[in-house]
C-alpha cells in the first residue's frame, strides 16, 4: 500500500499555526529587549524562552507533513490548556472581607473611603481621604511634590478589620500626635510605607504608638505607597530637620522594589539621589495643603465626567489591549506559580540602584550622628507558599552596606501562627498584635541606650 499523505487543509492549518507561534514569540523577544534596562533578569528570561521556542518551531517546518500536523495539535492542546487555566485564575474571586467578617460574626463597615469622608463632613468634620505621594508618580511636571498629606485634618485611613480608622493628621500631614514634635534628644524616626504609617490600626497600636507607650520619643513619616526613593526623599526633607538618633527604615518585601523602579522615572524624585537637593517642604505646608485640595477637586471633577460620559474609543481600545496582553502572556497563571517579573527577582542594575538609595540614607543619617537600621517586613504572600527569591539578595545588599538588620519574617515564623497576624488571615497589613510583636523585636534589637524618655 502507498503512504497516505496528510490532508492539504490540515497541513495548511498546521503551517499557519506554527508561523503564528513564531510571530508571537518574536514579539515577546522584542518586548524582552525593551525592558532590558529596567529588569535584566526578566528580560533575559523572556529572551531565552522566546528564542528557544521560536527556533524549535522554525525547525519543525523541516519535519514530514504528518509529524508537523501532530506537533501542531500537541502545541495547540498545551496552549489551549494554559490559556484556559489563565482564564480560570483571572476570574478567581479574591476573599471578600465583608463575607469573612459575617462568617466570623463581626460587623464590617461596607462604605467606601469617600463615603466616610462625606459622612464626616456632613457631621462638621474637616475630613479628607488618606493621600499619598505615590498618586503623583505619573505627574513629573508638578512644581511641588508633597511627601506628607493635608495637615491638621481628620484623615480617613482604611478598613481591614471591620471599622474605618480615622486619625487627626499632624502639622505635616503624617500620622503622629502633636506632642510627638516636642523637644527630644533621643528621637526615633520611622521611615517607610503604609506599615510605617500604621495601616490599618489605631495610632496608639502602630509601631510609633507602641514605642511612645514604652517611653520613647518616636514618630513616623511613613506614607501609604511609598517606595525606597520616596522614603529617602522624606528622610532628606524631614529627617534632616528632626535629626533623630535612630532611623528605622521599614522595607516591605512585597512591593518596595517594584515601587523603586517606578520612582526612578520621576525626575524630581531622582534629584534626591544628589546631595544638597531639597524642596524645603517643612516650610511649605500651606502650599502642600493647597496642592492636595486642588488635586482632590480635580479628581472629583474627572470622576463626575467619567460617570456622565462613556469611555472614548481610544480609552476602550487601550483597555482591550491590556487585557489581550495579559491573556496572551498568561499573567494570572504566572502570578499563581511565581513567574512574574517581580517574583523572579532583581537584576544587577536594579540592585545597584537599590543599594545607592539605601547607602545615601545611611550616610545622611550618619551626617547628624544618627544610626540607621533596616527592618525587613514580610507580606502575607511570604507565608502563602509564594515564590519570593529577592529576600536573600536584598539582605545581602544591606549587609554589604554595613547596616544592621531586623528580620521580622523570622520572628513571625516563630510565632506559631503567622497568618493570624494579618486581619481575617488574608492579604493585608498587620493586626495590632502584629505591630506589637514587631515593636517588641525592635525594643530587643534596635533601641540604643539613652533614647528612652519618661513614659507618656
Amino acid at each position: 500500500m502507498g503512504k497516505v499523505s496528510a490532508p492539504r487543509s490540515l497541513l495548511i492549518a498546521a503551517n499557519g499555526f506554527l508561523a503564528a507561534c513564531v510571530l508571537v514569540l518574536v514579539s515577546f523577544g522584542v518586548y524582552g529587549v525593551t525592558i532590558r534596562d529596567v529588569s535584566p533578569i526578566w528580560s533575559n528570561t523572556i529572551l531565552a524562552i522566546s528564542a528557544t521556542l521560536a527556533a524549535a518551531f522554525l525547525s519543525a517546518f523541516r519535519l514530514r507533513a504528518s509529524r508537523r500536523i501532530n506537533l501542531s495539535l500537541v502545541v495547540f492542546t498545551v496552549a489551549a490548556s494554559l490559556l484556559l487555566s489563565n482564564a480560570w485564575f483571572s476570574v478567581e474571586r479574591a476573599p471578600d472581607r465583608v463575607d469573612i467578617a459575617q462568617s466570623m460574626g463581626l460587623e464590617f463597615d461596607p462604605r467606601s473611603i469617600f463615603d466616610v469622608v462625606e459622612d464626616l463632613r456632613r457631621e462638621g468634620h474637616n475630613a479628607y481621604p488618606a493621600l499619598s505621594p505615590s498618586l503623583l508618580r505619573n505627574d513629573p511636571k508638578a512644581e511641588i511634590l508633597p511627601l506628607g498629606g493635608v495637615s491638621r485634618v481628620s484623615t480617613v485611613f482604611c478598613n481591614e478589620s471591620g471599622q474605618y480608622v480615622v486619625f487627626e493628621a499632624d502639622r505635616f500631614g503624617f500620622n503622629n500626635a502633636p506632642e510627638a514634635y516636642g523637644p527630644a534628644d533621643g528621637r526615633i524616626l520611622i521611615v517607610g510605607d503604609s506599615f510605617a504609617q500604621g495601616y490599618c490600626v489605631e495610632r496608639a497600636d502602630s509601631v510609633a504608638g507602641n514605642l511612645r507607650k514604652e517611653g520613647y520619643e518616636a514618630l513616623s513619616i511613613g506614607m501609604n505607597g511609598n517606595g525606597p526613593l520616596t522614603e529617602l526623599a522624606s528622610l532628606v526633607e524631614y529627617g534632616s530637620v528632626l535629626r533623630p538618633k535612630l532611623v528605622l527604615w521599614f522595607y516591605f518585601h512585597d512591593n518596595d522594589l517594584q515601587d523603586l523602579m517606578q520612582e526612578l522615572k520621576h525626575p524630581m524624585l531622582r534629584n534626591y539621589l544628589q546631595p544638597g537637593f531639597r524642596q524645603e517642604l517643612v516650610d511649605r505646608q500651606d502650599a502642600i495643603d493647597s496642592f492636595w485640595e486642588a488635586y482632590l477637586e480635580d479628581a472629583e471633577r474627572q470622576q463626575d465626567e467619567a460617570e456622565e460620559s462613556p469611555d472614548s474609543w481610544p480609552t476602550r481600545l487601550a483597555g482591550y489591549g491590556r487585557k489581550l496582553h495579559n491573556w496572551i502572556t498568561l499573567l494570572h497563571l504566572r502570578r499563581k506559580i511565581g513567574l512574574t517579573r517581580f517574583q523572579l527577582g532583581m537584576g544587577q542594575a536594579e540592585l545597584v540602584q537599590f543599594e545607592q538609595v539605601i547607602g545615601r540614607a545611611r550616610d545622611l543619617t550618619a551626617s547628624w550622628g544618627g544610626k540607621l537600621i533596616f527592618v525587613f517586613l514580610p507580606s502575607w504572600m511570604d507565608f502563602a507558599s509564594q515564590v519570593r527569591p529577592r529576600r536573600d539578595r536584598v539582605l545581602t545588599t544591606i549587609r554589604k552596606l554595613g547596616i544592621p538588620i531586623i528580620d521580622f519574617e523570622s520572628v513571625m515564623r516563630k510565632s506559631g501562627d503567622s497568618m493570624g497576624l494579618f486581619p481575617m488571615r488574608i492579604y493585608g497589613h498587620y493586626t495590632s498584635e502584629g505591630y506589637a510583636l514587631l515593636t517588641r523585636q525592635i525594643l530587643e534589637e534596635a533601641v540604643i541606650p539613652g533614647l528612652r524618655q519618661s513614659a507618656n
